[in-house]
């Protein structure tokens, strides 16, 4: 007799490239490295941008008769180039880690300082998921995921956002479920595997 799919078991998500898992002491981490090939070409932009700006300010600096407009105007670009290179060294050099273990899932989020890090009690957690988000653009759509977990009051909450790939999402949300001894439900809206 045929194997009913729906009482199968779910296919195990391969370990992903730019993850690392690892195990400290009984607590599982999960070390999310955010370096793409495209920090790269970030990197480029964002040196011939502020380059181009230290170039103005020395210019309108060095001319004493040049006019004020020449040092406030550009003001807005320089906080633009500032947080370009801010999100290209962090992108260069930032890790997600995930710690599961001590009663808890603790996001930390390092070393360049960034929103998102979390700490939600073991005790909290019913369901993990991950969803994809969509990003209309001039070029057409870009795609990120999240890994969400449910409360035992059916209140979402995200765990970590920005992933690149789903396979980083599927994955995580794998190893905190097995970490946790949760049983994958179906949740409306998430990600397929």
């Amino acid at each position: 007799m045929p194997e009913n799919p729906s009482s199968s078991a779910p296919l195990e998500a391969p370990l992903p490239d730019h993850i690392q898992l690892s195990h400290d002491g009984a607590d599982l981490v999960l070390d999310v490295r955010w370096f793409r090939p495209y920090h790269v070409f970030m990197l480029v932009f964002t040196v011939f941008w502020c380059g181009f700006l230290v170039f103005w300010y020395s210019m309108a600096l060095r001319s004493p008769s040049a006019p004020s407009m020449m040092l406030w105007f550009p003001l807005i670009h320089v906080a633009v180039g500032i947080g370009m290179a801010y999100g290209t060294v962090a992108g260069f050099v930032n890790h997600t880690r995930i710690t599961v273990g001590n009663g808890a899932v603790v996001v930390r989020i390092g070393p360049v300082p960034w929103p998102g890090g979390k700490r939600v009690e073991a005790r909290e957690i019913t369901q993990v998921f991950c969803e994809e988000v969509r990003t209309n653009t001039r070029s057409g759509q870009n795609f990120s995921y999240r890994v969400h977990v449910i409360t035992p009051g059916n209140q979402k909450l995200r765990l970590v956002s920005g992933l690149a790939g789903s396979d980083l999402a599927l994955f995580i949300e794998q190893e905190i479920e097995k970490a946790l001894g949760i049983t994958d439900r179906k949740v409306p809206g998430e990600l397929q595997k």
